[in-house]
């Protein structure tokens, strides 16, 4: 979206996993690069750091290739440098097996269960212990550790409570790089959006489905806000799980009950600030994380204490360093800031909350 002259982001601000969106192309006969192009980030982010043990206080820039990766890993913890070889190594099979071939089955029967490639990748990897012990295993290095368990935060959970089959998001993000793609985050969705209407598919916005009308367990019509109903052949639903579920399907068609959605642990929500400048900020590049306090503590606030914490650590993604046509003065800067907080503390964030933790 634009506000005064500035353009952000607002959705994903991470490009990971290239070929997963070459793959998507390939489908239909096209190739990324037909419709936007890549730039990888090397240094992929910095990481501003308080004291530890093994790093003074200050930054990190955490290099963009896999090589670069694992030389400067081996500079920061000289002992683990083979060790680190096997996790990549054992995280690359982890990534391979599950984007490739495990997500594809829509677990719509038990036999998709028994799978003996699935049970001996079980028995050869560590795939269902805590992600965080896992990889305590590879490195004594509190700050290396930091940088390898950082980004299971992506998928909205906590590194201490995650499985260790999510070493393959350690992979994906420093093996195969961090990309920017042109014309930002959104340049993706808008290929997307173009290839499906070159294919026929017709897009509508601006129309919410309120409702839906079955027959025989099936959907056989979608209700909007107008008012309107449309006869449909089938519905695929890409929204909220339980808003679906609990607010558009009949009762006789739910799986799960408000009990059952009572009891679940949901992923951590987040303030986020959006702001623009005239000036150059020295100090940050595309991604900066601040972890110059207790990464731990505040993890621990977010996922089980539920409260905000005192001294927050956050993130700070800044588009303008590599495309300066975001901000609408040259020299000037568009970012915004993510601050990670408990789901539990949902409509608490007044504007002096706000305040306090942009200070």
């Amino acid at each position: 979206f634009e506000a005064d002259g500035f353009t952000f982001d607002a959705g994903p601000s991470w490009y990971w996993m290239p070929e997963v969106f070459e793959r998507f192309f390939e489908r239909y006969g096209r190739r990324v690069d037909e419709f936007y192009t890549l730039k990888r980030l090397d240094p992929a982010y910095r990481v501003v750091t308080g004291q530890t043990p093994d790093a003074p206080r200050g930054f990190l820039d955490v290099p963009g290739t896999f090589e670069g990766f694992r030389a400067w890993a081996a500079e920061l913890d000289p002992a683990a440098a083979p060790a680190l070889g096997a996790m990549f190594a054992e995280a690359q099979t982890k990534y391979e097996k599950g984007v490739f071939e495990w997500i594809w089955k829509p677990m719509t029967q038990l036999s998709e269960l028994i799978d003996l490639d699935l049970a001996r990748a079980a028995v050869e990897n560590d795939m269902f212990g805590s992600l965080e012990r896992h990889l305590a295993k590879f490195t004594s290095s509190s700050t290396l550790l930091d940088i390898l368990k950082w980004p299971v935060i992506f998928l909205g959970a906590s590194p201490a409570n995650a499985p260790s089959l999510y070493s393959l998001m350690t992979y994906a993000g420093h093996a195969l790089g961090t990309w920017y793609p042109s014309g930002g985050m959104a340049a993706p969705a808008r290929a997307m959006a173009d290839l499906a209407t070159q294919l026929g598919a017709e897009i509508r916005l601006n129309a919410e489905v309120t409702a839906l009308k079955t027959d025989d367990n099936s959907v056989t019509e979608l209700c909007l806000s107008n008012g309107a109903c449309e006869r449909v052949d089938g519905v695929v639903n890409a929204g909220d799980y339980h808003h679906f579920e609990q607010q558009l399907l009949p009762f006789e068609l739910r799986r799960y009950d408000e009990r059952f959605w009572d009891r679940q642990v949901m992923s951590p929500s987040c303030l986020l600030f959006y702001l623009g400048f005239d000036r150059s900020l020295p100090g940050l590049l595309h991604h900066t994380f601040f972890f110059d306090s207790d990464l731990d503590a505040h993890l621990h606030a977010t996922f089980d204490a539920h409260e905000y914490s005192d001294e927050p650590t956050f993130y700070v993604s800044a588009t303008s360093k590599t495309d300066p046509n975001v901000a609408p003065r040259t020299g000037g800067e568009a970012l915004f800031v993510l601050v990670p907080i408990s789901y539990q503390l949902n409509g608490t964030d007044s504007q002096a909350r706000r305040a306090q933790v942009l200070d």
